[in-house]
């Protein structure tokens, strides 16, 4: 194949693929959307804040759970797939899937016996965190699956799992509590979480043994654990760092912030991350893209994919931005009029998630390409960073201080990622890539 048959591949599967993500996270968003108002709305303010809170947790935990492995199966899958090292793919996956339970298993055990420590004098808190410790090994495998079939391609049926069954198995159980016993406690939320989760995961292990290719599962299984660890330990130290700086803020707020606050953080978030979406969905095809075109040497066609997808982000993000900022009360307004008041979180949410967007996949391209510990170094600088302002902002401003927090750092780390793709790989990820002179 030339050189100029690779691009255009490149380009047609990111194309493709992307689109096809982006549709999917349209629908998921609706979902989504639709699940939290509903869930918002049936809980109040102070009881979604303790919810938020133990959400929280469940988000930070499930980092840790998957052990950087979900993304090193991204990297080292689409290489031993072009290389029909059949065996050592099986190997990776079976090998990969056995760790990340292991650990949510261990780190669910270690977060039921701390419940009560962590919840303090809330046993509604304490009941939460017992529930979301039976949550962190079913969302590790779901996790899991998503990164294999993410590797092989599939970045629709990647998201479907977690993205469509799981919100609409949330939903549907909400209406039912609701339509059968009234208003529900945080703890019933959890359990129909649960479930959703649970449902997710049986629908995920279908598609990732329908889509897994014949080869892979008929091969006998090689493992090179060595290299796979010194892949993921770095990932993972990104990943709790990137963690730390987007979802951690919740669970934070429950600690030192005032009531409500978690939950008003939780809300403008969740809309904030909305324009994220279009990132999202070219980082799901564009990925493994990026470790195959890298590994060629074929940094033009690279350079065209990547411009490409700057294109698309910037389509979604900016026009997205505009119209949030102008609706933003109203859709504060649907989960509550008690969510109002996080408008101005809101705003400074929005810039900073539009910054992280329109910065394009800088996060990606480093560790797709074998600069994973530059990436972690610069995003640990940015977590520690985060939540000395979350000390200071928090206590005075609450979910405003969690909110420039946030973007002071996301615009901080995007920037320092992006000096370094240009320093070390001489790419260009954003949309300047189209508009500054060749």
């Amino acid at each position: 194949m030339t050189s100029s048959q690779g691009a255009l591949n490149a380009r047609k599967v990111l194309t493709k693929g992307g689109l096809g993500a982006f549709a999917m996270r349209v629908l998921a968003l609706g979902l989504a959307f639709i699940a939290d108002s509903y869930l918002a709305n049936a809980l109040g303010l102070e009881k979604y804040d303790v919810w938020a809170s133990a959400a929280s947790w469940l988000a930070i935990l499930t980092v840790l759970t998957c052990l950087g492995m979900h993304t090193a199966m991204v990297r080292h899958l689409p290489a031993s797939l072009a290389d029909k090292d059949y065996g050592l793919m099986r190997g990776m996956i079976g090998w990969t899937s056995k760790r990340m339970l292991l650990a949510g298993v261990i780190i669910g055990g270690v977060l039921f016996s701390l419940r009560y420590f962590i919840a303090g004098s809330s046993e509604e808190m304490a009941m939460l965190l017992a529930i979301v410790a039976l949550m962190l090994p079913v969302q590790g495998l779901n996790v899991h699956r998503q990164g294999v079939l993410q590797a092989f391609k599939q970045p629709v049926w990647c998201l479907m799992p977690d993205q469509v069954v799981r919100p609409l198995t949330l939903l549907a159980g909400l209406m039912i509590y609701v339509l059968a016993w009234g208003s529900p406690e945080p703890r019933h939320v959890a359990w129909i979480w649960l479930i959703s989760l649970t449902a997710a995961f049986l629908a995920g292990a279908v598609l990732k043994r329908r889509l897994t290719p014949r080869e892979v599962a008929a091969a006998t299984p090689k493992i090179n654990a060595k290299n796979w660890q010194a892949t993921a330990r770095p990932l993972l130290f990104l990943h709790i760092a990137g963690m730390l700086i987007a979802q951690a803020d919740p669970a934070m707020l429950g600690l030192i912030g005032e009531s409500g606050q978690a939950g008003i953080f939780a809300v403008a978030n969740r809309i904030a991350l909305l324009l994220g979406f279009g990132l999202a969905a070219v980082n799901a095809i564009a990925a493994p893209l990026i470790a195959q075109l890298f590994a060629a040497g074929e940094r033009q066609e690279l350079q065209g994919m990547l411009t490409l997808a700057a294109k698309g982000i910037a389509l979604f993000t900016i026009p997205t931005a505009i119209v949030m900022v102008i609706i933003g009360p109203w859709l504060l307004g649907i989960f509550g009029e008690e969510f109002v008041a996080g408008y101005p979180a809101l705003l400074w949410l929005i810039g900073g998630q539009t910054i992280n967007a329109l910065a394009g996949s800088v996060g990606f391209i480093l560790t797709m390409t074998g600069f994973q510990i530059i990436a972690t170094r610069i995003i640990w600088v940015s977590a520690i960073g985060k939540i000395i302002l979350n000390f200071l902002l928090m206590p005075k401003w609450g979910a405003l201080g969690g909110a420039i927090g946030t973007a002071i750092m996301l615009a901080f780390w995007n920037f320092w990622l992006w000096l370094e793709v240009r320093k070390k790989l001489d790419l260009e990820p954003t949309i300047l890539s189209s508009l500054l002179p060749k």
